[in-house]
């Protein structure tokens, strides 16, 4: 799994690739709190490369989904969709849903 983190002038684009699982979750979480705490604005996840979620995954993406200020998830890699889908987490993690993702 690799997270990197890529600021410009309007937001903080956080971008997932990889296997977001209990293997990798406190790695995850480690960075993700870091770009959380630096940025200065909106801030979008990346989702489209996620290959393997798993629940520890999806309580994650949940507490992401409930952080204060702007943060958006967006562009659900298939995978990704499938698990939403599956525990019907979909409306709670107001996606944004773009042409790579499902």
């Amino acid at each position: 799994m690799a997270i990197t983190l890529h600021p410009d002038d309007e937001r903080l684009l956080i971008r997932i690739d990889g296997a977001l699982n209990i293997m990798e979750i406190g790695a995850a979480h480690d960075q993700i709190v870091l770009g959380l705490a630096t940025a200065g604005g909106p801030i979008e996840v990346d989702l489209a490369g996620v290959t393997e979620l798993d629940t520890a995954g999806l309580q994650l993406l949940l507490a992401l989904a409930r952080a204060p200020g702007a943060v958006t998830l967006a562009g659900p890699s298939a995978e990704v969709a499938r698990r939403l889908d599956q525990f019907g987490l979909r409306r709670q993690l107001n996606l944004r849903e773009d042409d790579h993702g499902a």
